[in-house]
């Protein structure tokens, strides 16, 4: 009798503690290790990019001036992790959320990171955004909504139509953009581990250019065509007006050759599907001619005279995240861009007029 009266109390008393351990997350305690989840998340970069097969396939003969344009792009195309920004958004409701020891990480410094996070124990859509303090104009807003999270451009009042001044273009993109999302369901407490690769967001286009015999005072490229800010919870792109985007001057070593390249968000689709990739690991790359001209390169060289040619290039083949585009022509002597490129379109005008600058 004695006996299973001290077994009807001991299972008493771990009925007790049981209960209490499964409603200690609903109390106020000093203790939170019942209470949370142990992300032990590993963050990879993931460059899927045809830098190397471009390049190769354009300036082949041109080994140099390829070797200068990598250079230029080495802060690009690389699967180098500076900053991270990582967001929680407990659902249903998708409410940002905050770990509940510390402060999340924003330095990545490497390639492959690994970070323990230590969350509330919901649902949750975790998004990921890497390079985005080096990387000038763009910025992410609306973080503290799931769906309204964005990496989004400057504002630029210069456009292919009117471009006005040129000035007012948004400058090239300084780094490659790297977002990563993962829907995270079912958890209960303890470590939960996960993989989370990340893939690159923005895209290049570079001209390289034989001055030959053109006698002019300054060359300024720009491209247009391209997304206003990409959406990282559906990995969707939004567009609008076709806003310049300022290319850079690439510095060339033994030559006189010219060569700019701009980086910026990708071009739209030739369907209007602003879906323009798909996470996986392995390249597709296509420069099928769609029949209608989808981004451009703008041109303006300033001749000895002091008058402007404009020349404008459309391409008719999307440019898409990870991807690189190079244009090889040269510059004739009424300063017009010639290039041997069959599948580009081309318009020109031998006295552009910048327009009326009005300044408050």
């Amino acid at each position: 009798m004695n006996r299973n009266w001290k077994s009807k109390a001991l299972i008493a008393l771990m009925m007790t503690v049981a209960v209490s351990m499964s409603t200690s997350c609903n109390m106020i305690d000093e203790d939170l290790d019942d209470c949370e989840i142990d992300f032990r998340a590993q963050y990879r970069m993931c460059l899927v990019t045809n830098e190397n097969r471009e390049i190769a396939r354009v300036l082949g003969e041109h080994t140099s001036i390829a070797d200068d344009l990598r250079t230029h792009l080495k802060d690009v195309f690389t699967d180098y992790g500076r900053d991270i920004a990582l967001s929680f958004y407990a659902l249903p409701d998708s409410v940002a959320t905050l770990p509940l020891r510390d402060q999340l990480p924003t330095a990545m410094n490497a390639t492959e990171r690994s970070f323990d996070i230590f969350m509330p124990i919901y649902d949750y859509m975790h998004l990921a955004v890497v390079n985005v303090q080096p990387n000038g104009p763009v910025a992410q807003r609306n973080t503290d909504r799931c769906h309204g999270s964005q990496l989004a451009l400057t504002a630029s009042k210069a456009t292919v139509q009117e471009p006005g001044s040129l000035d007012d273009a948004v400058a090239s993109q300084q780094s490659g953009l790297f977002t990563g999302r993962k829907l995270l369901t079912g958890l209960t407490y303890g470590p939960q581990q996960y993989d989370f690769p990340m893939y690159m967001a923005n895209s290049a286009a570079a001209i390289v250019l034989d001055p030959r015999t053109a006698k002019f005072t300054d060359v300024r490229i720009f491209t247009a065509g391209f997304a206003h800010a990409f959406n990282v919870c559906d990995s969707a792109y939004t567009y609008g007006a076709d806003y310049l985007v300022r290319s850079d001057r690439v510095t060339l070593n033994n030559t006189n050759w010219l060569a700019f390249c701009g980086v910026s968000l990708p071009s739209r689709e030739p369907s209007h599907y602003t879906r323009s990739r798909v996470d996986i690991d392995e390249p597709v790359f296509l420069y099928d001619d769609c029949g209608v001209v989808i981004w451009c390169y703008d041109c303006y060289v300033t001749m000895a005279t002091g008058t402007v040619t404009r020349t404008t290039l459309g391409i008719r083949h999307p440019l898409r995240a990870g991807q690189l585009k190079i244009i090889l022509g040269w510059i004739d002597d009424n300063g017009v861009i010639r290039t041997k490129d069959d599948e580009l379109s081309v318009s020109t005008d031998l006295d552009w007029q910048d327009g009326l600058i009005f300044k408050q």
